[in-house]
């Protein structure tokens, strides 16, 4: 596949292939960004929120604490909160037993 010659999106990262995820890995076609979630970097396709990613690693919202750079993120705004370009991302998941 042959880039498209009027792409002005200069300085972003193009994906050209398909890429099966593998895990710990997400990949997405189109342009992609890179965070640091629990100490690993990841790739992640552009405009996705907090809770896209709980999402794609299979986390119930109810069961996690997020810290997003730095700081501890309320659940109710987990759908609200875009993720950005080496954003840094700790996620706790609480698993019941006895």
């Amino acid at each position: 596949m042959e880039p498209d010659a009027g792409n002005t999106d200069e300085g972003k990262h193009v994906v050209k292939t398909i890429q099966l995820a593998s895990p710990g890995r997400l990949f997405f076609w189109g342009y992609t960004m890179t965070i640091v979630l629990n100490g690993k970097t990841e790739e992640l396709g552009e405009d996705r929120t907090l809770m896209d990613v709980l999402s794609l690693k299979h986390l119930a919202e109810h069961r996690v604490v997020v810290e997003y750079n730095g700081k501890i993120i309320p659940k109710n705004t987990f759908s609200c909160i875009t993720l950005k370009n080496n954003d840094v991302l700790e996620i706790l998941h609480f698993v019941g037993g006895g």
